[in-house]
């Protein structure tokens, strides 16, 4: 089912982008892209207040809702401690992939 949705979907675009025939404004506007001008600005309190409203509107949808009971489980725990030899520490230290990344104080 996953396959013919996204074979559909792609036909979809296919065909829009066909239709444009090399128009790029007809193109952009076949994807929904609108210029820079045509878009909204936006502030941190406009997001802020987006965030505040949309939390106190799931709060107040959910108020009335029974708490989720989880049921108790165990977890394991490391009870015992197996002693290791040096060489089987500088195996599994050797066998893991030699990778950096920008964070590493000396890169490997």
């Amino acid at each position: 089912m996953h396959s013919l949705y996204e074979s559909k979907n792609n036909k979809h675009w296919q065909e829009e982008i066909a239709a444009s025939k090399g128009n790029m404004k007809k193109r952009w506007k076949a994807l929904g892209k609108r210029r820079a001008e045509e878009t909204m600005d936006h502030t941190a309190d406009d997001f802020a207040s987006f965030f505040n409203d949309k939390v106190a509107l799931v709060r107040a949808s959910t108020a009335a809702k029974p708490l989720f009971d989880v049921a108790q489980k165990t977890t394991p725990t490391l009870s015992e401690w197996n002693t290791v030899t040096a060489d089987e520490i500088d195996k599994l230290i050797g066998s893991a992939p030699n990778k950096t990344c920008q964070l590493d104080p000396v890169p490997t």
